[in-house]
């Protein structure tokens, strides 16, 4: 017979089943305290059923040292501050009528609590449904396997014979009468039923489902999460506040009138939804984010965000809360700070942050910020967060600096900054323009309407008859006036080079933008058109699509167009494409698109301010590029750019963006600082300003470091 390790009661005997009475007394007993829990300490202290089922009959693998070696073994889970969290937490979810979101560090054990709690479901609850789920098979299938692991290897008084054992669409309790060869009316019948989302295209998969208890895993593998969540939410609030515990006699249970049934109904769900994320998979987890985020939305249980200044989240558990060589034995009295007999006698295994931090993530993190990898430092932080929004951090093939990104656009948040929404117009001399009432700009990404039409936004309007390369354009058009569906907007930003005028808060900037993608393909031209006349733009276009350039020339101004591209020779000889297209610039050359991938790159990393210690000159601070980027939208698209042909979306404002610091990057050598004192293009300037002895001086380079390109 198994012999049981109890942490909770460690002197208790399990009789032997010839004690028929004691035997059935003890299990009676162990189910009650699985499904109900118990009180400890003279009622001081309660430990929720399910925290009690996974450390006493859950079973998991685990690698333990032998003799020196590691060996794996099956073995009961030892009790962890994180296991007293989180089984809590679905204690004040029951009560509550809440739904839990758990994300955090790799290895903390979020597949096993989740799987654990399944089990237990499927073990106590007879007729029960549970749904296990996620965006695609391999991560069910992980899922699953810590599941079937933990009830092939359950005690034999709770162990369930099986009607059907299928891990791909349903395992279900029960047995056969052996007259009639049809289920036992009186075996458990519970069932857990395995669903696949289909990375968020299959939002109704879990329809038809009445689940008590609904897992979705790695939450950040689907992209079409909410999609999910609101397709699902019909299944979550079906039924009653009662459960059948398993084993009670069908018999027993009076006949339900209708009216009974309607008065039953409760305003709490009748299932408990479990979401569970982890750092470094959250390639696809923009909805993940927004659900985390906005935990009453979703009906979450709320926690406060003390990690990265207030608001409400759910559940997080950090790096160095997971890492089991720095936990501490304590007993259950120290860590509650209530001394008595009964916890003195438990262990508990208590995180040391401080020393984790000290001594592992602090070192670590130094190491890979010495290699100068931004991917292996995302990396890093992202599989071993330390604060909430690191476990969302995007791993694609993105050489961006992701995390700058998102600091500026909290940034951007705070001081609610935002630009003019215009429209211009054309009166037959100049660009005039007013203020638009009506349209707001794009953001939705990525982009899921057909036509959006947008404002365009201002945030420096150009001074009058600006000289011509002050500021540049990068346009990348998008392709047909019409679609049934179509992810791509029309992009135009301008450029502010470097700015020679004394006093002026904008240089080496983006100064305006229009994205949109009106119902008329025309009306798109005419505005990006406007825009570039208003500012005298030399202008970069993207040219695998021409019918933007097309436009300019029919307009005359194809002037504003660079063409005939000398360094465009020089990246790409003997290009047949820039033979065929003077105009503009293609990016179907992956030299190319190297070279503007890495010119932005460089834009954004440079360092444009140094903070340093006061006493010992040390560097405290470093403000780069990222933080002259005023286009919330803009940064959201860094943040999810990525090279990976197969998880591609569309980042039109990055195309635009790289095109127009490209073109002044290229400039810069050429031309040197627009506004200098011989620059003809800018004499006119100069005579209206006569009584200012210097407007113009030197400015610094676009760069002030020229760094590889390439690696």
């Amino acid at each position: 017979m198994e012999k049981l390790n109890n942490i909770w009661f460690p002197h208790q005997e399990e009789p032997h089943m010839s004690d028929v009475e004691a035997y059935r007394a003890f299990w009676k007993r162990e189910k009650d305290r699985c499904i109900n829990g118990f009180h400890l300490a003279d009622d001081k202290v309660f430990v929720p059923g399910r925290l009690y089922f996974h450390t006493v009959y859950w079973k998991i693998a685990m690698y333990v040292k032998v003799k020196g070696k590691k060996v794996r073994k099956i073995l009961t889970p030892l009790l962890r501050d994180i296991d007293w969290d989180i089984f809590g937490d679905l204690e004040r979810c029951d009560e509550e009528g809440k739904f839990y979101a758990l994300v955090g560090s790799r290895d903390f054990g979020k597949s096993i609590i989740a799987g654990s709690c399944v089990g237990h479901q499927y073990t106590f609850y007879a007729n029960s449904e549970c749904v296990v789920s996620g965006g695609a098979a391999n991560y069910i299938k992980l899922a699953t396997n810590k599941v079937e692991d933990g009830l092939l290897n359950m005690h034999p008084a709770f162990k369930k014979q099986r009607l059907v054992s299928d891990w791909k669409k349903e395992v279900r309790a029960g047995w056969k009468d052996k007259s009639t060869g049809q289920p036992n009316v009186k075996s458990s019948m519970s069932v857990i039923l395995v669903r696949n989302y289909q990375e968020g295209t299959d939002t109704m998969a879990a329809n038809g489902t009445r689940p008590s208890f609904h897992l979705i895993d790695e939450i950040g593998t689907i992209p079409n999460l909410i999609g999910c969540i609101k397709d699902s939410d019909g299944c979550w609030w079906s039924g009653s506040d009662e459960e059948i515990e398993e084993g009670v006699d069908k018999e027993e249970i009076d006949d339900i009138e209708p009216e009974d049934f309607e008065n039953s109904v409760s305003n709490k769900p009748s299932c408990l939804v479990f979401l569970a994320g982890t750092g470094g998979d959250m390639n696809k987890g923009k909805e993940a984010a927004e659900v985390f985020f906005d935990p009453e939305a979703y009906n979450l249980l709320e926690f406060e965000n003390e990690w990265e200044g207030g608001g409400k989240i759910g559940r997080f558990i950090s790096a160095l809360r997971a890492k089991m060589n720095y936990k501490e034995k304590k007993t259950l009295s120290q860590y509650l700070g209530i001394s008595h007999p009964d916890l003195d006698a438990i262990t508990i295994l208590v995180s040391n942050e401080e020393r984790a931090l000290k001594e592992w993530w602090e070192p670590t993190y130094e190491k890979n910020l010495r290699s100068g990898n931004s991917k292996t430092i995302l990396k890093f932080k992202a599989y071993w967060p330390c604060k909430p929004s690191d476990s969302f951090i995007v791993l694609t093939q993105n050489d961006f600096n992701t995390e700058a990104a998102k600091i500026q656009q909290s940034r951007l948040k705070a001081i609610d900054s935002r630009a003019s929404y215009v429209k211009l117009f054309h009166d037959g001399e100049k660009i005039t323009w007013e203020y638009e009432k009506e349209k707001l700009p794009v953001t939705e990404f990525p982009v899921k309407s057909q036509n959006t039409d947008a404002p365009i936004q201002i945030w420096e309007h150009p001074p009058e008859n600006p000289p011509f390369g002050l500021y540049v354009a990068g346009v990348d058009p998008y392709r047909q006036s019409s679609a049934e569906y179509s992810d791509s907007l029309g992009v135009v930003y301008i450029y502010k080079r470097m700015n020679s005028i004394i006093g002026e808060a904008y240089q080496n900037m983006f100064v305006a933008c229009y994205a949109a993608r009106p119902e008329s393909k025309d009306r798109w031209n005419e505005n990006a058109r406007n825009l570039i006349k208003y500012y005298n733009a030399r202008t970069l276009c993207e040219n695998d699509e021409m019918s933007f350039i097309d436009y300019m020339i029919s307009k005359n101004d194809g002037h504003y167009l660079e063409h005939n591209i000398e360094w465009l020779k020089e990246l790409v000889p003997n290009s047949t494409a820039i033979k065929n297209r003077p105009y503009g610039i293609h990016r179907s050359s992956l030299t190319i698109r190297n070279f503007l991938d890495g010119t932005f790159k460089s834009y954004l990393d440079e360092v444009i301010h140094i903070e340093r210690d006061e006493i010992t000159n040390s560097v405290k601070k470093e403000t780069t590029g990222v933080s002259r980027i005023q286009d919330p939208m803009l940064l959201e698209e860094i943040c999810k750019f990525s090279k990976d042909t197969k998880n591609k979306v569309n980042t039109d404002r990055v195309v635009a963006a790289e095109l127009a610091v490209a073109l002044a990057f290229k400039l810069d050598p050429i031309m040197g600082a627009v506004g200098g004192a011989t620059d003809t293009r800018i004499q006119a300037m100069f005579k209206k300003h006569t009584s200012t002895a210097k407007l113009f001086h030197s400015a610094k380079p676009t760069f002030t470091k020229r760094r590889k390109l390439f690696r």
